[in-house]
């Protein structure tokens, strides 16, 4: 990496450290949660949040560059935060998918004017329409929540560079966790009529599916 982008990675990934617990705990409090975030589960979010918006910019710094990284990076952040909210509580916080999809829109907007690139802009208002309807319908024929539909919709802002071959791996990543998440549940004595939480394993599929190179 040359020396712009390894500054971009060591920017981005003390913002995700920083950014992804706060955002954690700002959502969990937005769904009454009480308890406390053990000390081991808030180094995880520091350490996952740094690490994820580490391998984000590292991919996307050379297509994006300083003016839309911000818009990666909170867009990261959030996915990661929503993620966890989901894991522990199968509960998506909605005050806090409509806030972040708000800021990553308009952080979006400044880059595009920025760097002048209405091309992105426009891929990712038609992945992020793709994304939703997709998610409406598995709500409406599989009984997934509305909360991975609104996840969806923000996950679809990030997705301006996916192509057939990052879908299909975001694809395997998301069925791959969801595998992993049904043998825990089976595991602790759950059935097939167990619910898991999507929220990880969306986040996951769409983080994967931009990430990956065309």
């Amino acid at each position: 990496m040359d020396t712009p982008t390894v500054a971009a990675v060591a920017i981005a990934s003390v913002a995700g450290a920083v950014a992804v617990p706060w955002l954690t705990v700002r959502g969990l409090q937005q769904l009454h949660w009480r308890e406390a975030l053990p000390r081991r589960l808030r180094l995880s979010t520091v350490l996952v949040g740094a690490a994820t918006t580490a391998v984000v910019t590292g991919f996307l710094f050379v297509r994006v560059g300083w003016a839309l990284l911000p818009a990666y990076v909170v867009w990261a952040c959030a996915l990661v935060a929503l993620a966890v909210c989901d894991g522990l509580t199968q509960r998506i916080p909605t005050p806090l998918v409509r806030q972040s999809t708000i800021v990553v829109s308009l952080a979006l907007l400044a880059g595009a004017v920025s760097a002048a690139d209405w091309t992105l802009l426009l891929a990712a208002a038609a992945w992020t329409i793709a994304s939703a309807f997709a998610l409406l319908l598995a709500w409406h024929f599989a009984g997934t929540g509305f909360g991975d539909v609104r996840l969806g919709v923000l996950g679809g802002l990030g997705l301006a560079f996916a192509n057939p071959t990052s879908l299909l791996l975001g694809l395997g990543a998301w069925a791959a966790l969801a595998t992993g998440q049904a043998m825990a549940a089976s595991a602790r004595g759950g059935s097939l009529r167990t619910r898991v939480a999507l929220g990880p394993g969306l986040a996951t599929a769409f983080l994967v599916a931009a990430c990956i190179p065309t």
